[in-house]
């Protein structure tokens, strides 16, 4: 299990393909080290960008939930 987070491309400089260039920089260091199945949990404003660097829906077709717990309340 790996858990990456990114939030990489300051939006002043986006749409210049930067983030592209590291997506794939990321994909193919994981691919050498033999993981073969990456996921990329986004929002749906994000979900173009990814779409358009070959993510798309899995297999299954689930929904993912992400649940969260503020510690400090």
């Amino acid at each position: 299990l790996l858990l990456l987070i990114i939030q990489v491309v300051h939006p002043s400089v986006q749409r210049r393909g930067i983030g592209r260039k590291i997506l794939e920089k990321i994909t193919r260091v994981l691919h050498s080290r033999g993981i073969y199945d990456i996921s990329a949990l986004c929002t749906g404003k994000e979900r173009p960008f990814f779409e358009a660097c070959g993510f798309g829906d899995d297999a299954m077709g689930a929904t993912t939930m992400m649940y969260t717990r503020n510690l400090y309340e």
